[in-house]
């Protein structure tokens, strides 16, 4: 049923047209998508999946995670 979904979706992307405010800067409004997503996969790499595989072992886990998940909030104010 739904096998070539994903090829069809990432195909209709590439022809889709980016549409930036013209009052924001582009970059940054490009950007932060790829700022919110990287701050979140961060946060979370700190999270044991099981006894052992763990991405990071850090003994600053709770602070990481926490100044990690705050991070993302920028992004929201730098996509306006």
């Amino acid at each position: 049923g739904g096998s070539l979904q994903l090829v069809a979706d990432m195909i209709k992307m590439f022809f889709k047209e980016d549409w930036i405010p013209k009052f924001s800067d582009r970059v940054i409004f490009t950007l932060a998508p790829m700022i919110a997503f990287t701050s979140l996969l961060l946060a979370f790499a700190i999270v044991p999946v099981s006894p052992g595989w763990v991405v990071a072992d850090l003994n600053i886990g709770i602070l990481f995670f926490l100044m990690m998940a705050g991070l993302a909030v920028y992004a929201v104010l730098f996509a306006g």
